[in-house]
């Protein structure tokens, strides 16, 4: 499947291979998921001087994502 920004591919580790295996162990094929809504920063790219200050944004997907052992939640702490 050819992606573009309105999808997100998740579980995908080594571009290289489909599945990704290691020692043997196969991670689940990647999930490929249409994007919604994007929600950007409010901040985002205005202070001067520090262009990667707030960048960070909230996807919607279309469809829930599958947890497993190739994708799951990650936190972000502050």
């Amino acid at each position: 499947m050819f992606l573009t920004r309105d999808f997100v591919r998740i579980g995908e580790h080594q571009l290289s291979r489909n599945p990704d295996c290691e020692r043997r162990v196969c991670a689940p094929f990647p999930q490929d998921i249409r994007v919604e809504e994007i929600v950007v920063h409010d901040d985002y790219n205005r202070v001067r001087g520090c262009p990667r200050c707030h960048d960070i944004a909230l996807l919607r997907l279309a469809t829930p994502a599958q947890l497993n052992p190739g994708g799951h939640f990650l936190m972000l702490l502050w």
